[in-house]
């Protein structure tokens, strides 16, 4: 859901900006969105706003199986940033 809406800013792209930024966020039990925080920035700041933004935007998830016994769903995540294709590489906490 996030790499459908996580795009290569124009600007980045024609500066020729890339790079690989690694983030933190939760997935609340009821779907929404928790915390969201940058581990380790690209070194661009338009590239982690990009990432930032599109998580933001790909909100709300699904909720939380119950059987999951989870109020929230941990997830760290490699966003990569190499010019005009992104990827997502996502991993559980």
């Amino acid at each position: 859901k996030v790499e459908s809406v996580l795009h290569y800013p124009e600007l980045a792209a024609i500066s020729g900006y890339q790079g690989a930024l690694y983030i933190l966020f939760d997935i609340m039990k009821d779907g929404s969105l928790g915390r969201l925080e940058v581990l380790k920035s690209s070194g661009y700041k338009i590239l982690d706003d990009e990432a930032l933004r599109s998580i933001r935007a790909a909100a709300p998830f699904q909720p939380l199986p119950d059987e999951w016994n989870m109020k929230q769903y941990s997830i760290r995540a490699a966003v990569l940033f190499y010019l005009n294709e992104t990827y997502v590489r996502l991993r559980t906490c």
